[in-house]
Formats: C-alpha cells, sequence, structure tokens
C-alpha cells in the first residue's frame, strides 16, 4: 500500500511542475499585456516633415520656405521615431496622385530621395507630401502615423555642359551635364539632340538626365558622308532655361545608295533606302517627308527611322507635292513650321529609336511627287517618278 502511494505521487509531481509553470506563464502574459494596454498609443499625426537640398557646396542644407527649383533632387528626412514600412505619397492642388513610393525598409541616409522631374512636378505650383511609417510603442506592437509637408516649383536657370566627349570610327558619343546656379544636378528633365540642316533643325532622339544630370547621346552609326553639326537643347525649356550646346561637327565617308518613295494607300507614304552596290536595305537612316510651299520652297511635316528593311512609313493627308528625303549635313531647308505652333513642330516629337537608330543618314537625293499622281505599290514595286540614286 505505501509503496502504490509512492509511485501515485512520483506521477503527480511533474503534473504539478508543468501546472505551476503554466501559472506562471500565466501570469506573465497578463502582467505583460496590462502594461501594453496601459501604454499611450502614438497619435495617428506625426511631425511636420523636413525637407532639404543640395546646397551651394554639394552640401545638404535644409530650407524653410520649401521651394525648390524644377529638376531638383529633394531629401525627405525620416522622423526619428518612425520605422518600416513606409509609403511617400506627393499629390498636386486637386488632390490628385502624381507621384508614390513604397519600401520595406528605410534607408541608411536617414533621407528620402524624390526627384523633381518637370514631366512630373511642373514648375509654378505647389505639391503635398505625405509620408506613412509604424511608430513602435511597446515590444512586439506598432501604430501607423503619418507626417506630411507641402512645397513650390518654381522654374530653374540651369547650364548645359559637355562632360565628355570622343570620336571613333565616325561614330562621336558625348556626355551633357545639366546643373542649376549652385553647380547641383538637375534630375529628370528631357534633353534633345538635334540635327542642325541651314536655316531649320531636326530633332533626332531625347534623353532625361539621371541622378546625377548626365545624359548620353551617340551618333554616327548610320550617318551618310558629310560634315555634320549637332546640337543639345533643353526640352523642358518652360521649366528649366539653359543655353544650347554646340557639338562637335561629324565627318562621315560616302557610300552609294538609292531611295524609293510610293503611296500604298491613300494618307500615307512609304519610302525605302538601299545599298546601290549590294541592294540591301540601309537600316536606322532618318529619312524625311517634306511638303513644297506655294513660294517654292520645302518645309518638313513628318520624319521616321528606317527599319530593317530599309523602309520607314509616313502619315499624310495632303494632296500638294510632296518630296522624301535623308537627312543630310549639306541641305538647306528653306521655308518655316508654316501652320504648326512651335510645340507641334516636328522637333519637338516624343517619339525616341531604337538604340540601333540613335544616328541620323544623310543623303544627296531627294524623290519628289504628287500623290495624286503616283501609282499604288500594288502591281508595281515602285512608282514611275519615286526613285533617285545618290552617294550618302
Amino acid at each position: 500500500m505505501r509503496r502504490s502511494a509512492t509511485n501515485c505521487e512520483a506521477r503527480l509531481n511533474p503534473l504539478r511542475m508543468l501546472s505551476g509553470v503554466a501559472l506562471i506563464f500565466v501570469v506573465i502574459l497578463s502582467v505583460y499585456f496590462g502594461a501594453v494596454a496601459a501604454a499611450p498609443t502614438p497619435s495617428p499625426i506625426g511631425p511636420s516633415l523636413a525637407l532639404y537640398q543640395l546646397g551651394s557646396q554639394g552640401q545638404i542644407v535644409g530650407t524653410a520656405a520649401n521651394v525648390f527649383e524644377a529638376g531638383a533632387e529633394v531629401g525627405v528626412a525620416v522622423p526619428a521615431a518612425a520605422s518600416p514600412p513606409y509609403t511617400v505619397t506627393l499629390t498636386n492642388l486637386s488632390g490628385l496622385s502624381i507621384w508614390s513610393q513604397q519600401n520595406s525598409s528605410l534607408p541608411t541616409s536617414g533621407l528620402i530621395s524624390i526627384g523633381l522631374s518637370p514631366a512630373q512636378f511642373p514648375p509654378g505650383t505647389s505639391y503635398s507630401l505625405m509620408l506613412q511609417f509604424m511608430v513602435p510603442y511597446s515590444p512586439g506592437f506598432a501604430s501607423p502615423q503619418e507626417s506630411t509637408t507641402s512645397f513650390f516649383v518654381v522654374p530653374a536657370i540651369a547650364s548645359l555642359l559637355p562632360s565628355s566627349y570622343s570620336s571613333v570610327n565616325n561614330t562621336v558619343q558625348t556626355h551633357l551635364i545639366l546643373q542649376d546656379a549652385n553647380n547641383n544636378p538637375l534630375v529628370g528633365v528631357r534633353v534633345g539632340l538635334f540635327l542642325i540642316e541651314g536655316n531649320t533643325s531636326l530633332q533626332i532622339t531625347t534623353e532625361k538626365t539621371d541622378m546625377f544630370g548626365t545624359s548620353s547621346f551617340k551618333v554616327g552609326e548610320s550617318l551618310g558622308g558629310g560634315t555634320y553639326q549637332f546640337q543639345a537643347r533643353v526640352l523642358d525649356s518652360s521649366a528649366v532655361s539653359a543655353t544650347p550646346v554646340q557639338l562637335p561637327t561629324v565627318s562621315v565617308n560616302y557610300a552609294p545608295t538609292i531611295l524609293a518613295a510610293w503611296t500604298p494607300v491613300p494618307g500615307s507614304v512609304e519610302s525605302r533606302l538601299l545599298k546601290s552596290d549590294t541592294q540591301a536595305p540601309v537600316n536606322g537612316r532618318l529619312l524625311i517627308l517634306e511638303r513644297r510651299l506655294t513660294d517654292g520652297n520645302w518645309t518638313v511635316i513628318s520624319q521616321a527611322y528606317s527599319d530593317n528593311m530599309g523602309q520607314a512609313l509616313f502619315p499624310t493627308n495632303t494632296t500638294r507635292t510632296l518630296r522624301v528625303r535623308a537627312a543630310t549635313a549639306a541641305s538647306r531647308v528653306s521655308g518655316s513650321w508654316r501652320g504648326r505652333a512651335s510645340s507641334e513642330s516636328p522637333t519637338h516629337t516624343e517619339s525616341k529609336p531604337s538604340a540601333s537608330a540613335l544616328s541620323a543618314s544623310a543623303s544627296n537625293g531627294a524623290v519628289s511627287w504628287t500623290p495624286s499622281t503616283m501609282r499604288s505599290r500594288v502591281g508595281s514595286r515602285y512608282p514611275r517618278r519615286g526613285i533617285v540614286s545618290r552617294y550618302t
């Protein structure tokens, strides 16, 4: 009997120990959650955000007025109590969201960088900024909080400068940098490369400045024979004012080509550029469609790059005399952008060619005709009056 009682006691001891541990754990949890419940929950509204920018010596400085130039890079200071994740949202005066960013970790610098690209932040207006984040108030517990501020964007006075230039095998590569009056970079600003043709110019391609204010252009791979003059300009001229940059001239040897043009269907013009010796298509050349004015001069109405078949397609709805030519270093185009506002002219197009077509081509010949006199390409490979052979 005594031995049986001893065995029963031995079996009950572990159960008593487990019960005691469970009781202690419950007490600890009760005390912990009681402390959490007693802890004050942070306000959902955090402190006003502080904004920073680069100073005259390139250092980060605060600004009390919150006025920034177009293209400037702004730093948003993360509140000291903030923890991830976070969301930044920028809205315009109408309350529409125009930019946002989310991240699961905070920047080690304590600043969230925002580039005031003119396309997203036009000058002359104010914008609201809201930062949403979490604030820990007890171990394992955090509450959402948001801080806000506003700022105003004004036009920038800048300098467009060449930072590097190289010329190898008829190909020129140049890097430009766009800086404000304090020599700090302007980001997200469109810079265009233009081919100068006599008293007119043609936009070849467009790049946006990066976080260092730089943009890069490569020309010459598909240039026809001749000597070319290029110019770089800021396209966001209503937001950033900068003097255009004249780039060094590019000289390219001549090669024979054949340029043909026809009207496959009403309202469009198609052209094709081939090498004279091999009849191989010429890819990546800038071809130009022009309309003859009543005074005998010509005006550009469209431009396109030849594809891998050497072809380019132009939309048109005119019955006046037209001509297709390749961009040439030797040509002089008279007349004006008649009937167009400056913002509508082909020099302000937004299209950007592929990497293989970033350079213009040149031809000394042009194909001219009146659309109503042309045969369709159907049943005839080329029109009667639509072929010209030249050296390019």
